[in-house]
């Protein structure tokens, strides 16, 4: 049998500091919730690779902290993906600090830095290591409307 649950919060105006955003969520799955041995074409994939988390990690824990003073904005999040079975995680880490430019289209300038760790499962293998600086100029819209 297949299962998953979800649970997480939100906490706006957190600790009663104005425009900070607390974010925590987790996930766990059976192992093989999205695919299928025995019948390929019932699965959740595209060109056989799973639509779900990366090796079919069931494990997930996310966790997201923004603040903005004015203008000024920084944002962290992590995600942790892991499987109990095999041993193997995943750590992803994402900070970037940023201005915004226009506050009705969200237009903003940040730079930031990405961390992600992969460990493997195998005893003495190396973890795989990937780090990223940027910076990006973008907009993102917000959903004004509501579909029944």
């Amino acid at each position: 049998t297949n299962w998953g649950v979800q649970s997480g919060f939100k906490y706006y105006d957190a600790f009663g500091l104005r425009n900070l955003f607390l974010q925590c969520e987790v996930n766990l799955l059976n192992g093989g919730s999205y695919y299928s041995v025995k019948y390929p074409y019932q699965d959740y994939s595209h060109y056989n690779q799973v639509l779900t988390t990366p090796a079919q990690l069931s494990n997930e824990i996310i966790g997201f902290i923004g603040y903005s003073y004015k203008r000024l904005f920084v944002q962290l999040k992590q995600n942790f993906l892991s499987d109990n079975s095999s041993r193997a995680a995943i750590n992803y880490f994402d900070g970037q600090i940023g201005y915004i430019i226009n506050r009705r289209y969200n237009l903003h300038l940040a730079i930031g830095s990405s961390v992600r760790s992969a460990l493997a499962a195998p005893a003495g293998a190396k973890a795989d290591l990937m780090q990223m600086f940027y910076i990006s100029f973008k907009t993102s819209l917000y959903n004004t409307y509501h579909d029944f």
